[in-house]
């Protein structure tokens, strides 16, 4: 078990974890960090009436009328209306209802206040911020976190494996390009800008090594693995891939040593320290777009007005959208950048974050028939004026968008 829980870890597991293993994280989380005793609401005096609540409901055994709710679901309000309500309706009292989340919750003492008048008990919500920054509260929290959310985190240890790139044409391993932008960033100032990217398709080869399964990577498979995947990195990597695997697996390397070399065998593979950087950039990565997807999310809601009401659920759709509708323009840019830099020819075609928007629709299947994806009462005209709403107004943080798209 880990002594310390990393909260950026523990906001990408909760956005992935589902309501089972929520449930069971919540049970052995949140004791430890009130000090009180929970107990299902199991029993025969409610004539069995306990069986039909949601497991997810606990009592705190020494107040009683105190109850505790874990939900994944993305409307916080519905669930813990209908939580009330059940208790009610089996002869239970509740004087404060306490609901753990997955999500993050906007505004939440308005939330909270909001909801206790209108239920006439006390409401307190503990959302995805919440939890991760009360997670090192004791070993008991780091605990739940290892055996509840970190499985949850199996995907990261794939270099650049976190969807900042969709694949196209022109991109065949998103990947790859995610994690170059990781480690040009990260060895800034340390090193050229060839070696940086040198290193970084090294180490993004090397991915899924393991010496202790005698898993192991030659020269030569290391390097048509990277021209495989990036094509032109073969002007410069045969080039660089000798100097630089020795330089990444020395005692000596400014960043540390990065590969462990076999020498008798000339064989080489990652190290649990290097996995465990990768991992920690990509939680970096994944929990900044997380971040940003609520922005927009949260500009969806306070959109909302008039016949037209935007709810949870459509909100978060909205916000996926206009992100890929972001990527797409940093994308069709890119494109066009690298285009100029090798002398090839510039499209005279006018290009708009509209174009974006129209796109990204189209792939999130919300114009025509996929509008249907949307509750009845919310039309795919609708979103569209929501969307160009989002794209063309959203204050986002220009570091936090740089940090995100930036081209290498």
């Amino acid at each position: 078990m880990s002594d310390r829980a990393n909260p950026e870890l523990v906001t990408v597991a909760l956005d992935r974890v589902e309501g089972a293993a929520f449930e069971r994280f919540v049970n052995a989380f949140y004791p430890a960090v009130s000090g009180s005793a929970y107990v299902p609401l199991g029993g025969v005096h409610d004539g069995g009436a306990d069986g039909f609540f949601d497991t997810s409901v606990l009592e705190v055994s020494t107040r009683k009328g105190s109850f505790l709710q874990s939900s994944t679901q993305e409307d916080h309000r519905a669930k813990i209306r209908q939580t009330v309500a059940r208790l009610r309706e089996f002869g239970r009292v509740p004087t404060s209802l306490t609901y753990a989340t997955s999500r993050f919750v906007q505004h939440i003492d308005q939330e909270e206040e909001a909801l206790s008048d209108e239920l006439g008990l006390v409401v307190r919500i503990r959302d995805r911020r919440y939890i991760a920054s009360q997670i090192n509260t004791s070993r008991a929290t780091v605990a739940a976190f290892d055996q509840y959310l970190r499985p949850y985190l199996a995907f990261l240890s794939t270099p650049g494996n976190v969807p900042l790139i969709q694949p196209m044409d022109q991109v065949r391993s998103p990947a790859v390009y995610v994690f170059l932008r990781q480690e040009v960033e990260r060895r800034a100032g340390n090193t050229t800008l060839l070696d940086a990217v040198s290193d970084g398709l090294i180490l993004w080869a090397l991915e899924g090594t393991d010496p202790d399964a005698n898993i192991l990577m030659g020269r030569a498979q290391i390097l048509a693995k990277i021209v495989a995947a990036v094509p032109p990195a073969k002007q410069f990597i045969r080039g660089t891939i000798k100097r630089r695997l020795e330089q990444l697996s020395a005692k000596n390397n400014p960043t540390g040593r990065a590969v462990r070399w076999y020498k008798k065998e000339d064989l080489f593979c990652l190290p649990f320290e290097t996995r465990v950087v990768v991992e920690e950039e990509n939680a970096s990565d994944e929990a900044l777009r997380l971040f940003v997807k609520e922005i927009l999310a949260n500009r969806a809601s306070a959109e909302s007005s008039g016949a037209v009401a935007i709810s949870m659920s459509q909100a978060s759709l909205l916000a996926e959208t206009a992100l890929r509708a972001l990527q797409i323009t940093f994308e069709k840019e890119g494109l066009e950048f690298s285009s100029f830099l090798s002398g090839g020819e510039q499209s005279e075609e006018e290009y708009s974050v509209s174009d974006s928007i129209d796109k990204a629709m189209e792939q999130m299947q919300l114009a025509g028939g996929g509008a249907s994806r949307f509750q009845a009462g919310f039309d795919s005209d609708a979103s569209l004026h929501h969307l160009r709403e989002l794209c063309g107004r959203t204050a986002l943080p220009k570091q936090d968008v740089k940090n995100l798209f930036a081209p290498l």
